[in-house]
């Protein structure tokens, strides 16, 4: 007994190994997509935005447009006026959206769909546990979100990006797709069909949206944005330089701070170039 105790203790890196590497060839091609296309993106906004507003003044002119009622709603206002915090105003809740949507597809076809379909079935056969199996696949679907997050944070630096605001972004782009892993994972397990735990992690991921639009639309309402994944985000300001540490809210506060000092004391101060 003693023996067939150790040698299944022993065994248990060895299955959850190969359910890694199962997984992982799964979602690889997904994953791979994913990190080229928004890598891509995001070197093309960075791009657009060196050619477009060479200057602290042009860029200063279009952080302005933050301030439209209709701008402001839909992505708020920028946290500063560098390169990076114009690209993550105008693109990044873009890319954490489709982050948030490969999360939850892929997470609902690997977890809930596979059950429906009992492919989860040939799987436990063997000697995985259950428990093994998910966290497994959970490790893998984490580590693409972290690996999606990389990828973007790196291209901005390579772009021209401030590099501290690059990759504070790209760690936000991998929290937000790992969030909707793990709550569809939740959902994989409280819901009885591949459809019903789609159906709801869209409609959460919507209300995620309307909440930062919510939060976005006026000062008093800013309180709002603690509701959303999107609005933790937008709180942790990448590229704001020092604007971040005064203002409170995501919405028409963090400009305020950037373009009037007074407001904010020393340390609203623009971010630099």
């Amino acid at each position: 007994m003693e023996h067939a105790a150790h040698r299944t203790a022993g065994a248990r890196p060895a299955e959850r190994s190969a359910v890694v590497r199962l997984t992982a060839r799964l979602v690889r091609v997904g994953a791979a997509v994913l990190v080229v296309a928004l890598a891509a993106y995001a070197v093309m906004e960075v791009q657009v935005f060196e050619s477009m507003y060479p200057d602290q003044a042009s860029r200063e002119l279009v952080a302005q447009f933050g301030q439209d009622p209709a701008m402001r709603v839909l992505v708020g206002t920028p946290a500063g006026t560098s390169i990076g915090a114009l690209v993550v105003w105008d693109g990044g809740w873009m890319l954490q959206m489709v982050v948030g949507v490969w999360a939850v597809v892929t997470t609902a076809r690997l977890l809930r769909g596979d059950e429906d379909a009992h492919r989860s079935e040939l799987l436990l056969a063997g000697p995985v546990r259950a428990r093994t199996a998910l966290g497994a696949q959970l490790v893998v679907l984490v580590a693409a979100s972290a690996l999606v997050g990389l990828a973007v944070g790196t291209a901005m630096i390579a772009a021209g990006a401030d590099g501290g605001g690059a990759l504070l972004f790209g760690a936000e782009v991998a929290c937000f797709g790992a969030t909707y892993v793990a709550l569809t994972a939740a959902l994989s397990q409280l819901l009885g069909s591949r459809g019903r735990v789609l159906g709801t992690a869209a409609t959460i991921l919507g209300a995620a949206v309307l909440l930062r639009m919510v939060a976005n639309s006026a000062d008093t309402r800013s309180w709002v944005a603690w509701l959303t994944p999107l609005g933790w985000n937008d709180r942790l300001e990448p590229s704001a330089g020092t604007t971040g540490r005064c203002c409170s809210s995501p919405s028409s506060w963090s400009a305020r701070c950037w373009r009037s000092p007074s407001v904010c004391g020393t340390a609203g101060t623009a971010a630099p170039e």
